[in-house]
């Protein structure tokens, strides 16, 4: 399920793929209702020792390893504005950015993310996650996101990501002609409302980010 820093993958397939079921939801007279996830500084963040541990499950030798925590550990970095410069610090956590084993060493990091998740559909590009679930009740389709949402909070909570709430967001697909949603809520595990967000404003933004892509 994961389309980022993959050969003959593309947000093009990401799309594709959740735009499929979702129009074949709506086909058959389903509710259809998603969270885009956004993580907080997700390559950042990466624990250095779980890595590892995901890299060993993988069949990875024990010199290999060794090279690959050499390869993280000791890094340094420091800020440079105007020719002044702070002191150096040691990196802790997160893998190189601007690096090619970089983007790969983090989805290794974040491949099991959606495991044991029943009743619902997932979708990576890199740390941009998508799930998504449908039903022939509104309330059926929301309890059965609830749930799975619940299981990837746990999931980051065992890789130490932090899911950034504000940035996530939630939306319904159906052939109603209502927009009201006020009774639609999906809630973190900390109590935390998810907001939703009408469909003509998400795409209003998905349009402005391509024109922009387009004009770079």
């Amino acid at each position: 399920m994961q389309s980022g820093f993959r050969k003959i993958h593309s947000t093009v397939i990401v799309a594709t793929r959740v735009l499929n079921d979702i129009i074949n939801a709506i086909d058959s007279k389903e509710y259809c209702v998603a969270l885009f996830l956004d993580l907080t500084k997700a390559f950042d963040t990466v624990d250095h020792s779980i890595l590892l541990l995901r890299l060993a499950d993988l069949g990875f030798s024990a010199k290999t390893l060794k090279w690959f925590e050499n390869y993280l550990s000791g890094r340094k970095q420091c800020v440079k504005v105007d020719g002044l410069s702070s002191e150096f610090l040691i990196v802790q956590n997160g893998v190189p950015q601007g690096s090619i084993l970089g983007p790969i060493l983090f989805i290794i990091y974040v491949n099991d993310l959606c495991e044991n998740i029943n009743d619902a559909n997932c979708h990576f590009y890199a740390d941009d996650t998508i799930i998504y679930t449908s039903s022939s009740s509104l309330e059926a389709a929301i309890n059965k996101l609830q749930a799975a949402f619940n299981v990837i909070q746990r999931n980051l909570c065992t890789l130490r990501l932090v899911l950034n709430v504000n940035r996530t967001k939630m939306m319904r697909f159906s052939r109603s002609k209502s927009q009201s949603q006020d009774h639609i809520q999906i809630i973190t595990l900390k109590n935390e409302a998810i907001k939703c967000v009408h469909i003509w404003v998400f795409c209003w933004m998905k349009i402005c980010l391509l024109i922009n892509i387009l004009i770079v």
